[in-house]
């Protein structure tokens, strides 16, 4: 994947040297390699719980889909496969908005 925890700024750089200029290939790019041009780094911070959220637009329905887990977000797309009850969508329109609970029950 491409998050990686490094303890030394000279990991820092091997990572970033390793995964600059090549390609990635993502459930989130449907499977097509996309180049990695740019790689963020930031400070590791203590993470006391994880949690997902993911907004999805479909221009189509004219609707957003809200997506939430209390398994945090790495490999949110396994954690919905394995558990489903971990990981629930809400769909909302103009007309219907999705209430605090249904958001409330992912966990």
């Amino acid at each position: 994947g491409g998050v990686k925890l490094s303890r030394s700024l000279d990991e820092v750089k091997q990572y970033a040297s390793a995964m600059l200029g090549t390609r990635m290939a993502t459930y989130q790019s449907a499977g097509m390699a996309l180049p990695i041009d740019t790689v963020l780094v930031t400070q590791a911070t203590d993470i006391a719980k994880e949690l997902y959220l993911s907004l999805l637009v479909d221009r189509s329905t004219k609707s957003i889909t809200f997506i939430t887990s209390s398994e945090g977000g790495v490999d949110i797309e396994q954690v919905a496969a394995e558990t489903p009850t971990r990981s629930r969508p809400c769909t909302s329109t103009t007309s219907r908005a999705c209430s605090r609970s249904s958001a409330a029950r992912s966990g």
